[in-house]
């Protein structure tokens, strides 16, 4: 029996062990250990959004795009209409680098928040900066295009809150404009 499959059988199934281990065997990039881990521990897998995102990319890495969507899916339903908890899954996704999946979760929060909610405002920025790294400054234009709107219209909700989240009111314009200067000089070329 190899190393890998003894930690496997000596898993109690406790979620923040379970994390651990999955997060060893996702380093390592071992996909069907965590599939067999999921396996054996269902019910800890299935309530626990981040271990069903991290099967859902050992999946994918398997090349089983569709059981893939179908456990990221899982995944986002588990959070249910709780945006903070959402919030705060998507930051963990894109330090992870899956992208399409905290993308979903920001969205899902800029969805169901008021646009001068903390979790709105912080989701749009966060997602605006990570669309732009991916290069993809039309949609981060877009992102952003509602807060912008929101100044201004001189939306005091809106400022007070960019300002409690310490964030300077000008900043926000000219990145929304750099985001499309770059997306015209992207086309122009």
């Amino acid at each position: 029996m190899n190393v890998i499959s003894k930690l496997v059988r000596l898993e109690r199934g406790e979620a923040q062990s379970l994390m651990t281990l999955v997060d060893w065997l996702r380093d390592r990039k071992v996909w069907t250990a965590i599939d067999d881990v999921a396996t054996r521990f269902a019910g800890v897998f299935n309530s626990e959004p981040i271990l069903l995102y991290t099967l859902a990319q050992a999946r994918k890495e398997q090349g089983k795009a569709d059981l893939a969507e179908e456990t990221a899916q899982k995944a986002l339903a588990l959070n249910g209409e709780k945006p903070e908890e959402h919030y705060l899954l998507a930051g963990l996704l894109q330090q992870r680098g899956l992208n399409d999946w905290s993308d979903r979760e920001f969205r899902f929060v800029i969805e169901k928040l008021p646009i001068a909610h903390r979790w709105g405002i912080a989701s749009r920025l966060l997602l605006s900066e990570d669309l732009h790294d991916r290069l993809r400054d039309a949609d981060a234009a877009e992102v952003l295009r509602p807060v912008v709107e929101a100044l201004g219209k001189n939306d005091e909700a809106v400022k007070k809150m960019l300002e409690a989240m310490d964030r300077e009111l000008g900043s926000i314009k000219s990145r929304a404009l750099y985001f499309r200067l770059v997306t015209s000089s992207q086309k122009a070329t």
